[in-house]
């Protein structure tokens, strides 16, 4: 009844805003670098589709997922090399054929049960992924930071109400 509705409400509200939240920030990021061609409406599909074939194939009902670092860091790199030879045009076709190509690829590990060679695998490797995921982050974040306080990029007009000439050498 009631009672168990209560007890599953804490672990289905972390699930949702552990997977809402990425979401909407890694879907900025991409609507952003892509020319909004795939932005933050995507990210919520892919990942409810994502996580309900998940749930119903594997047997997993409360799984974070979604989009990460790395993907976006696909995706980008994706849409540059596509922008640059003035095709961009082609950016989602080709993404849906390396996607389609990636299932396959992850249907044929599954098949073959290659998930038990990451035993063979040390955590060094872990936490070498984990560091470039970091320094990824703080790139991203010190390439944010230069583009929002270049001069003329923000956008943002302060009317301090000082007459010009008279304004403090601290005028944000």
């Amino acid at each position: 009844g009631l009672r168990h509705w209560r007890r599953l409400l804490a672990p289905i509200t972390y699930i949702f805003l552990a997977s809402l939240l990425p979401a909407i920030a890694f879907g900025e990021q991409l609507r952003q670098n892509t020319d909004a061609q795939y932005g933050v409406a995507q990210v919520l599909v892919a990942d409810a589709i994502g996580g309900v074939a998940q749930s119903v194939v594997g047997g997993q009902p409360l799984l974070i997922v979604g989009v990460a670092q790395p993907m976006v860091l696909i995706y980008t790199f994706a849409f540059e090399y596509l922008d640059g030879r003035g095709r961009s045009d082609l950016f989602r076709p080709v993404m849906s054929i390396v996607l389609f190509f990636a299932s396959g690829l992850h249907a044929l590990v599954a098949l073959a049960n290659w998930c038990q060679l990451v035993r063979h695998f040390t955590r060094f490797a872990g936490e070498t992924f984990g560091f470039l995921i970091a320094v990824l982050f703080i790139t991203d974040a010190i390439r944010g930071l230069v583009h929002e306080f270049q001069a003329g990029t923000s956008g943002v007009q302060f009317d301090t109400g000082v007459p010009e000439g008279e304004e403090s050498a601290w005028r944000l």
